[in-house]
């Protein structure tokens, strides 16, 4: 064997060596076959035949009765070379050998770390869209050598690189095989990639969601290391040890100390701003129940309460069943929330139209396309404050509460009767805003009934308390008289 071997090194002789090593597989003399094998390799590699190499791969492996242990070691030794290899030759030997340990359940793990050198290589070199091919058209459910957690990281892989090759049909899909509960350590990686999906999609209340599940998956508690807890009533211990410590170990502890509350700082900071994108992004979000209670769990943190008291101020504004005159408003608000990423104008952004129309809106300050829709925000709840109090309403002075021309006005509103958000009929002769519904006969009278029936009942139940006083009366007095008898 070591003849054979030096042979193929002297007189590059693979030809022969290749058709020995045919030899030995059928004649099973795997370590033979192996280290045949592996020499061929290693020969074609040192000696800079990356041509032959691919083609001799293949050949080896597709020799009829090759066991997988033969297989498995030429796989293994041949992907090696791959860091080396330029990328022409690189895809092709990946290709091979992909093709080689598709479909055996013994090469599984080769074969899934294949398919991500495949896709590793082709979106270094900008070929996303292939690259997510490549990953998609692994089917991980029905690999059987792969963990749970496992098979979530290469889903939260194959998602990444959809997003990238812009495939926003497919990325949902892959969002919704993602198992939550073996998501572990990668959770804050799952939902940022889910953010990435809802800004396409331009879902601004699953993003809210997706920030408050980063704040209660990733929190930020204080430093919690073991050997930096100070018990309480160990003040005194803990100051006599350290008198008596060396100085260079008091120094290290300081130092890990201070190294702790700087990382508990920047987490603390990372939570803070992903609250404050969790509210200004529900803030943007159209009115629903779901988007309600969002701003009213924001409502109750104390941490936005505490931190960033502005943007407490404008949930509580939204939640409050009272008009938002936006004329006053907004220029309390849109400096700060126009400095942050949410309502900050993007590059290839063009100035938007301002909605506000009002004869003293002549000169407004440069706006995003999303303040606009923080206004239509503010607008959307004005409505529905106006609706809750009102059973009708002139349209100019509609418009006046919201700060609005009445073509603009009448838009707005039109635009909640569609969604079945409020209820509404306009009569422009009459220039009326109707909130009630028109009332049948039949729910008339039966509303009278349920009125007539519960004061009925109030009156019985008053009648029966009556009684019970008198007749407690009755007796405490027919008791008293007989004792003054008695005596």
């Amino acid at each position: 064997m070591e003849d054979r071997i030096q042979a193929l090194k002297d007189r590059n002789c693979v030809s022969e060596t290749v058709a020995f090593y045919k030899q030995q597989v059928r004649t099973e003399h795997d370590s033979n076959a192996i280290e045949l094998g592996l020499a061929i390799l290693r020969h074609l590699f040192d000696s800079h035949q990356y041509d032959q190499l691919v083609t001799i791969v293949a050949e080896l492996a597709t020799v009829r009765s090759t066991k997988m242990k033969i297989l498995g070691s030429l796989v293994d030794e041949a992907m090696k070379y791959l860091k080396v290899l330029p990328f022409e030759l690189k895809v092709n030997l990946i290709k091979t050998l992909t093709a080689v340990t598709a479909g055996k359940m013994e090469l599984e793990n080769q074969h899934i770390q294949l398919v991500r050198v495949h896709a590793q290589t082709l979106e270094e070199h900008n070929q996303l869209k292939e690259a997510a091919d490549i990953l998609n058209e692994l089917q991980i459910e029905t690999v059987g050598a792969l963990t749970a957690e496992e098979r979530t990281l290469f889903v939260l892989e194959q998602l990444r690189v959809t997003l990238d090759a812009e495939q926003w049909i497919l990325a949902p899909l892959l969002a919704r095989k993602v198992n939550k509960s073996t998501l572990g350590d990668n959770q804050e990686k799952y939902y940022r990639l889910l953010i990435r999906l809802h800004q396409h999609e331009h879902s601004y209340l699953d993003i809210a969601r997706d920030y408050l599940s980063i704040v209660t998956a990733c929190g930020a508690p204080a430093c919690a290391c073991r050997r930096h807890r100070r018990p309480e009533g160990a003040h005194e211990a803990t100051a006599t040890a350290t008198s008596a410590a060396p100085a260079r170990a008091r120094h290290g502890s300081q130092t890990g100390r201070q190294g702790c509350r700087a990382r508990g700082r920047h987490a603390l900071g990372k939570a803070l701003m992903n609250l404050q994108l969790a509210a200004l992004y529900g803030l943007l979000a159209p009115y629903d129940i779901e988007q309600n209670q969002l701003l009213i769990r924001l409502a109750q943190d104390e941490t936005l309460q505490k931190e960033v008291p502005l943007l407490k101020m404008v949930v509580d504004v939204f939640l409050a069943d009272e008009i938002i005159r936006w004329s006053s408003f907004a220029p309390a608000v849109q400096p700060a929330m126009m400095s942050t990423a949410v309502f900050a104008p993007q590059p290839d952004e063009a100035p938007a139209a301002a909605t506000t129309t009002t004869a003293a809106a002549t000169a407004q300050p440069p706006t995003s396309a999303r303040w606009e829709e923080f206004h239509q925000r503010v607008t959307d709840h004005d409505i529905r404050v106006i609706a809750k109090f009102y059973d009708r309403i002139h349209i100019a002075h509609f418009a006046e509460l919201l700060d609005l021309t009445p073509e603009v006005a009448e838009q707005a509103l039109a635009k909640l009767v569609t969604d079945h958000v409020v209820f509404a009929r306009i009569d422009r002769p009459k220039g009326l805003v109707t909130f009630t519904r028109e009332r049948q006969p039949a729910d008339v009278l039966n509303e009278w009934s349920n009125d007539l029936s519960g004061v009925l009942a109030k009156v019985e139940r008053v009648t029966r308390l009556i009684e019970k006083e008198r007749m407690v009366h009755k007796q405490e007095t027919e008791a008293a008289t007989s004792a003054a008898a008695d005596q």
